[in-house]
Order: C-alpha cells, then structure tokens, then sequence
C-alpha cells in the first residue's frame, strides 16, 4: 500500500469515529440546505414578509406581490412568465396560503386616499389575478359590518374552502378580530352575522396577529392584550360566537412576566393542542429595546396550560443579546420550530436570522444546530418574518436580509 493510500485510509477512519463533524465537511441538521439555490440562500430585492409551500414542493413568498420558486431555490417561469407579479393595489402582503386547487390566496393592507384598507387577492396557478375572487380577484375595504379592519395579520384555510384572517380590527380601541370569507372572497355572513368577530380583552388595544382553523371548523386565534403585558388567546365556533369551552368563555391571557409580551403565531398538534409562539421583554421599562426571550406555551383543548410542557406549560428561551420569534410550525414528529431573529447584545441591531427547535416537552432539542438554536447571518440586518415545513420536513424561511451587498429580502431553506 502507497503512503498516499495508507494516509487517506487513517484520514477516512478517522472521520468515520468522529461524533460529530463541522458543517464545511458535511450537511447537519439547522444549517443552509446548499441544493437551494446553489448556498441555501436566494435574494431578492422586492419585498417579502410570509410563505407557503405548495403540493409540488413549490414555494411561494408574498411580500409587495408574490413570488413563485421552484425547488431548486430558482425563480419558476411557469408563474407570470418571470415568476413574480405585483400586489394589484398600493400596500402588500403579510399573509398567504395555498388552496389545495393551487389557488394562491394573500392578504395584507392596502393605502387608499391616504387612508389604510385591508387587502386580499388571489391567483390562479399561472400568476394571473383569479376574478371569481370577489368580482375582480382581490377584495379592497375599509369595513367588514359595522367594523373598522386596517390590516390582515394572518390567514388561514377552512375545509369547506373558507378563508379565515386574523385582523386589527378599531372600535375606539384596536380589538382582537377574526374575518371569515367564502371561497367566493366576501364575508361570509354565516360567521358572527357580518363576517367579523371580536374578543374584547379590557379597556386597552388588544391584537390578533396569527391564526389556526381545527378539523372541526373552531377558529383560534392568538396575539398580544392588556397593553401588550400578556399572550392572549381566543377561540370561535364556526358561527363566530366564543366557544365557551375554553376557559369558560373563549378566551384566556397567558402571562409570562417582564414588562411585555407578545404572541407572533399559532399551529395545532395533531392531538389538538394549541403552541403559541411569540416574545417576553424582561428587565426594567427605562430600556429603549429590552432584553427579549421567545416565549412558548401550549394550551390544552380547554385552554389551560399544559404542564406536560417544560413544567408548567410555559417556557422562554435566552441569549446572551435579544432572541424574537415571529413564526411557528410544529414538525410531523410534534417537535416545535420557531422562526425569528438574534442580536448579539440588547440592542435592535444588528441582527441575524434565528430559529429555535423544541422537542415535544419543551426542552430545547440537542439534535438541531447542536444545542437547538440556529443563528445565520446573511448581511448586516437579518430577520425571519415567516416560515414553512416542506413535506420532506426542510425549513423554509423568508425574512429581510440588509446590508452593503444586498438590500432587500431573503428566502432560505435549511435542512431538518
């Protein structure tokens, strides 16, 4: 045997003995998936704040409008002919979901004469607006009923094809909101009369920021009350009254202490509990931005915390700078992933995307990036707005990605 030989067969035993291996010399689970396209990361300079994965493995970022990439991470030509086309109003898109016909549903905000409207749209697999979509495909309004609705912070599909969003919804003071439309886009006067329900948690602004439908067509909804000190929670029969068999009248607040917190989204286990992420603020009011934690709880059917969940239903993960959540998905496994941002000190900036893995009792899970918590930097301020599972379990992540090279936004895949 060569001496070329003999030192390549030592090298290669030894790699094989070794427990775990750097991420140059092979894929681990956390780190940028380089089959998208070509490192992992693709950027864009148009806008994007949410994602959707499709049937196909396609995947679908809205943002200023809608944007289609095939699986390799390349923009798909079959979408628009470039594949991307513009929200057909002034504003954008926060939200979006796909139909299982491939329709593309988004929604968001829209500026009309100075004022701010909610927005919806939807596609046909083609890119091209879907006018059986209220009229015109896209619905552009100030009022749903009596209510006022500026801006839709989340949706989500019902299995009879209705669309369902969590709204900020004004009656003096911002409500807790929740929009049911038809699968023709208007609001479905079976819901709560008008098409509009509201929690009202006390004298002060309360905000729905992400919501879930269950199999059984009950509505849950989630986001931040009593001047946003505390997660809050509400839940809704398919007629739009509060199902009082959470907590006794539909809705709860979760506390986590620090002087804010605030609930970013919602997903359902398949048993039928409810996770919530979003953050808690610790230390003292004086601080321009805080020391910041994700903060996660899950609920019981009936809304009760979970103490089979890191003790007692509620646990928040540190760092040594600020850790935010801004999105949720929960694996086909039960295990819980978060999507946000780091800093590396208590600043705002700069920061870097972030997401964070659960095992099902709540503990961080040792067998992503290493300790559970996966910090990426792209440029010089990085954050997650939203996130996707892929069917293969891949995570996909859209979110801003600033900085000298690049100012715009970044979609990236990372390997589960």
């Amino acid at each position: 045997m060569s001496r070329r030989i003999l030192a390549l067969s030592i090298v290669v035993a030894a790699l094989v003995l070794l427990p775990f291996v750097s991420a140059s010399a092979a894929p681990t689970s956390g780190s940028l998936d380089r089959t998208f396209s070509r490192d992992g990361v693709a950027f864009l300079t148009r806008s994007g704040s949410a994602v959707a994965v499709q049937a196909d493995g396609k995947i679908v970022v809205a943002g200023g409008g809608i944007t289609r990439y095939d699986r390799d991470g390349t923009l798909d030509r079959s979408f628009s002919g470039d594949g991307h086309v513009s929200a057909p109003f002034y504003g954008g898109f926060g939200a979006v979901a796909v139909q299982p016909n491939g329709r593309i549903v988004a929604a968001g905000r829209a500026e009309v004469h100075n004022t701010i409207e909610f927005a919806f749209a939807r596609y046909l697999p083609d890119g091209s607006l879907d006018r059986s979509f209220s009229g015109n495909g896209k619905l552009v309004a100030r009022k749903v009923g009596a209510m006022d609705v500026e801006e839709i912070s989340d949706i989500a599909l019902g299995q009879d094809g209705t669309i369902v969003a969590s709204a900020y919804v004004t009656d003096r003071h911002y409500e807790f909101g929740v929009i049911r439309l038809t699968r023709r886009g208007v609001p479905d006067t079976t819901f709560s009369g008008d098409g509009v329900a509201i929690t009202r948690f006390n004298r002060h602004n309360a905000f729905a920021e992400s919501v879930a439908v269950q199999p059984d067509g009950a509505i849950v909804a989630v986001g931040s009350a009593r001047a946003r000190a505390r997660f809050a929670i509400s839940r809704f029969l398919p007629n739009g009254t509060h199902d009082p068999s959470l907590s006794g009248d539909g809705k709860r607040t979760i506390a986590f202490g620090g002087t804010w917190s605030r609930a970013t989204g919602v997903a359902l286990q398949d048993d039928g509990k409810i996770v919530i992420a979003g953050a808690v603020r610790h230390g003292p009011r004086s601080l321009d931005y805080g020391h910041l934690s994700i903060a996660v709880a899950r609920c019981n059917l009936d809304g009760s915390l979970d103490a089979s969940f890191a003790g007692d239903g509620r646990r928040w993960t540190s760092a040594v700078g600020n850790l935010r959540a801004n999105a949720l998905a929960i694996q086909s496994d039960g295990k819980i992933v978060v999507g946000g941002e780091s800093t590396p000190t208590v600043d705002e900036f700069p920061d870097d995307f972030a997401i964070v893995r659960y095992s099902m009792d709540g503990s961080l899970d040792p067998t992503f990036a290493g300790d559970g918590v996966m910090v990426q930097s792209f440029h010089n301020g990085d954050w997650i707005e939203d996130m996707a599972l892929q069917a293969n379990g891949k995570i996909v992540a859209v979110g801003a990605a600033y900085g000298r090279a690049s100012r715009g936004n970044a979609v990236a895949r990372f390997l589960h």
